[in-house]
């Protein structure tokens, strides 16, 4: 994988533009979830031609738009990836059953010969544009939301009412001014100025804290807190600006509703340990298309018992690992080095922390029946608790983020780059005078 990424610059396919090789993407993702049964040989064929088009995202972005721009749309494109390949290969979607095929499996002839009633019964409920839409819809479904296959931890509009819905107004109101707000948040923040001695306050020799614990200063544990909170803040915006756009857009035309468009992000309270930072704070849009492919490598291919230890930190070990390469591949489509990329180190650290964690409250929580287990699930620690938990996620994001922050914030940007992930910016026609008040 290194070689062809470190080489993406010299490729013929860079000059072909991106965005019609994503949409070549997406369009043969869709036509072999949706026109094919869920055993076709179509679909491991498709593999091939849709990691093709990956690789033209990925070779020729940053040749063809500005380097935030082209990050997005390499980590986009390596997403779908993900995506077809929970679909498609691992749980197998298919249109006959309208989601992922039973787990009680017919045998594969059976399941062949059902593939036939594609085309029997209403021609035009059967038609192939009519598959094609909800392959499509499904590719862009990334939680699922409201179906019987929703992402764990999807959060709801309101905690104290799971099953509150908003007005089709508030949610407009909301959404809207939640989209003017998130792309003044990122305006601003893209209003900073470059430090003029960035490559020696993000030097890499900086990154350890263990190592060198005497010679750690109050000022540089400061420095890594605020930049993994500002990282943090910068992308919490770009993705919460995202959805409440595309809510608002979707929602106003009537081509969704609002209970569709739940919220990305969970309450910050639960952020008492790093597993809940993930799992239920942080979106869960990645969730279903890494541990969908994890649970297959873990059961199928290792073949590791169900429910057991080994198993669940395989599970995390490697939903991590994928989230870490779709993060590279984002910073590879900017034209950043692999040799400055330390992002799947960054994603594995997150692993072991969250299995540290797991290992502990194993070693020290009592024996239990099921249902005492089950009712200190839903039971919130106590205050002092969450107090030590909030202090343990802040001395572990400030440890481990740098690895990933570091080698990119010590790079300075060339000349003449726009580093904004903005089309426009609005502070700056404010401050030239282009905008005025009244």
């Amino acid at each position: 994988m290194a070689l062809g990424l470190s080489s993406v610059s010299v490729s013929p396919l860079s000059s072909f533009p991106t965005p019609l090789a994503i949409l070549a993407q997406l369009g043969l993702s869709s036509a072999a979830v949706g026109l094919s049964p869920a055993y076709s040989l179509a679909r491991p064929a498709a593999l091939p031609l849709i990691s093709t088009c990956v690789y033209v995202v990925l070779s020729g972005a940053r040749a063809q738009m500005r380097p935030r721009w082209a990050s997005l749309l390499g980590g986009t494109s390596f997403m779908f990836l993900l995506q077809y390949l929970d679909l498609g290969l691992v749980r197998q979607w298919n249109w006959h059953d309208r989601g992922p095929a039973p787990r009680n499996r017919k045998s594969k002839a059976k399941e062949e010969e059902e593939g036939k009633e594609y085309g029997e019964g209403n021609a035009e409920e059967h038609s192939i544009w009519v598959r094609f839409r909800w392959a499509w819809s499904s590719m862009f479904a990334l939680r699922h939301v409201n179906t019987g296959y929703e992402a764990r931890n999807t959060p709801t509009f309101s905690d104290s009412d799971p099953r509150y819905v908003p007005s089709k107004r508030a949610f407009l109101v909301k959404e809207s001014l939640m989209t003017v707000l998130c792309y003044l948040l990122l305006d601003l923040m893209a209003q900073r100025p470059p430090s003029p001695n960035a490559p020696q306050l993000f030097d890499k020799a900086l990154i350890p804290v263990f190592c060198r614990l005497g010679e750690v200063t109050l000022p540089q544990l400061r420095l890594r807190a605020l930049s993994i909170i500002g990282f943090g803040v910068t992308f919490w915006a770009l993705i919460r600006g995202y959805a409440a756009l595309a809510g608002t857009l979707t929602v106003a035309l009537g081509l969704n509703k609002p209970r569709d468009w739940r919220p990305p992000f969970g309450s910050l309270r639960l952020a008492y340990s790093v597993q809940n930072l993930w799992g239920k704070v942080w979106h869960q849009n990645l969730r279903s298309l890494l541990t969908g492919p994890a649970a297959k490598i873990t059961y199928d291919v290792l073949r590791l018992p169900h429910e057991s230890l080994l198993a669940r930190i395989s599970s995390v070990l490697i939903s991590f690992m994928l989230s870490g390469v779709m993060h590279t591949c984002a910073g590879v489509a900017a034209g950043m080095s692999l040799k400055r990329l330390n992002v799947l180190h960054f994603f594995i650290t997150q692993a072991f922390g969250v299995v540290m964690e797991s290992l502990i409250q194993l070693a020290f929580s009592p024996i239990k029946g099921h249902e005492n287990k089950e009712k200190e699930k839903i039971r919130s620690p106590s205050l002092i608790k969450r107090i030590v938990g909030y202090l343990w996620v802040v001395a572990f994001m400030t440890w481990s983020g740098p690895v990933w922050l570091y080698p990119q914030a010590s790079m300075p940007a060339a000349p003449g780059t726009n580093s904004s992930f903005l089309p426009y910016s609005i502070v700056k026609a404010w401050k030239m005078g282009n905008i005025h008040a009244g």
